[in-house]
């Protein structure tokens, strides 16, 4: 993989959030002026579009990062635990589904005495979101590239509870009234979080907080 730097690491999120945030931004205006009639439809609407975007950049940026991450020549020595985990993934699953006393004996084998290995991650596919990106999975993404999850999960009822069951019921042809506070208090929320999940993958690849400490 050809390396990448970390002004094109920053130069791909920031493309990754702009169109997003405009988006969201002028939706928002469009129900604000709407007429009182149309507003509980586009509410609903705008709602599917702010956890979509919600969930879509938080997978995007973090697929961003472990691209970034991946395209560094480093090996497995050189990395933090968690992209360790990352490195040996596929050994864990086969590992973890099975009793096999030597299956575990081989994945420990491997962690000791392969890391000399590149780290070479299959980034494409590494983060999950189940198409449903409650606290849970939110936090599972942040342990794997390395982002205190503390501001994030102080918010994990009101995403979990008020934008995706919500969204869910939503999508699933319910007529739930949304009340414009409401959104207006979810979009705020949200392109906080998004905001700051940027900022924390900048400041990671910059601080190079990806290598494993000394």
């Amino acid at each position: 993989m050809m390396q990448r730097t970390t002004t094109q690491f920053v130069g791909a999120l920031e493309r990754a959030l702009a169109w997003r945030k405009k988006e969201l931004t002028d939706l928002k205006f469009t129900v604000s002026d709407a007429r009182s009639q149309r507003q509980p439809m586009l509410l609903r609407a705008a709602l599917c579009l702010l956890y979509a975007h919600w969930e879509g950049f938080i997978r995007d940026a973090a697929t961003e990062y472990i691209r970034f991450v991946g395209s560094q020549g480093l090996l497995l020595q050189d990395v933090a635990i968690n992209f360790v985990a990352l490195g040996f993934r596929s050994d864990i699953f086969v590992a973890g589904g099975s009793r096999r006393f030597t299956l575990h004996m081989e994945l420990v084998d491997k962690v000791l005495n392969d890391q000399h290995r590149p780290f070479a991650p299959q980034w494409n596919d590494a983060v999950e979101t189940g198409a449903n990106l409650d606290s849970r999975r939110l936090a599972d993404i942040l342990c794997l590239v390395g982002v205190d999850p503390t501001a994030y999960l102080s918010k994990g009822h009101l995403l979990d509870e008020r934008l995706l069951k919500n969204r869910n019921a939503v999508a699933h042809g319910r007529g739930l009234p949304i009340e414009a506070d409401d959104y207006d208090e979810l979009h705020a929320v949200v392109i906080a979080l998004i905001d700051q999940f940027r900022d924390d993958l900048v400041q990671a690849a910059i601080s190079s907080t990806y290598l494993r400490p000394p």
